[in-house]
């Protein structure tokens, strides 16, 4: 009898301005911590390896993607062409931001969590998980 594979958990790929690199950092030990999967395209660096086909793969293989507008990620090209693309796979985006004004873009009028990302609040924390129990599948 075939034994099934256990269920990995889900991938979420974090989207965000390089200068925000020490923050997200800290946001991925706490997502860890609740069992997710982190990925960001700042990670992993091959040099030679073309990043956007990088980006791409990683954002497609992702059960969701988390966008951090921040004042950095709301000034980002990288910031918000990963989130076209997520948009354009249908893959469920998670937006967190501190104030509206960085909700922009493709991103506008959409809801978000309220978290500051250099000082996360534990409701703040509790939310973004509550939304990506909702948002981000399992996948085996």
């Amino acid at each position: 009898m075939a034994r099934k594979k256990p269920a990995r958990a889900p991938t979420i790929f974090i989207s965000f301005n390089i200068k925000d690199k020490v923050s997200v950092k800290e946001l991925t030990v706490l997502l860890r911590q609740n069992g997710y999967s982190c990925v960001m395209a700042a990670e992993n660096i091959q040099p030679g390896e073309v990043l956007s086909e990088k980006v791409k793969l990683e954002i497609e293989a992702s059960s969701c993607l988390i966008a951090v507008c921040s004042k950095n990620g709301a000034r980002s090209a990288w910031v918000n062409q990963e989130i076209g693309f997520a948009m354009g796979q249908e893959i469920p985006i998670i937006p967190i931001s501190t104030e509206t004004k960085y909700i922009d873009g493709l991103l506008q009028g959409t809801e978000y969590i309220g978290l500051d990302i250099d000082n996360p609040s534990i409701k703040a924390m509790k939310d973004l998980i509550a939304a990506l129990k909702k948002r981000a599948t399992k996948i085996n």
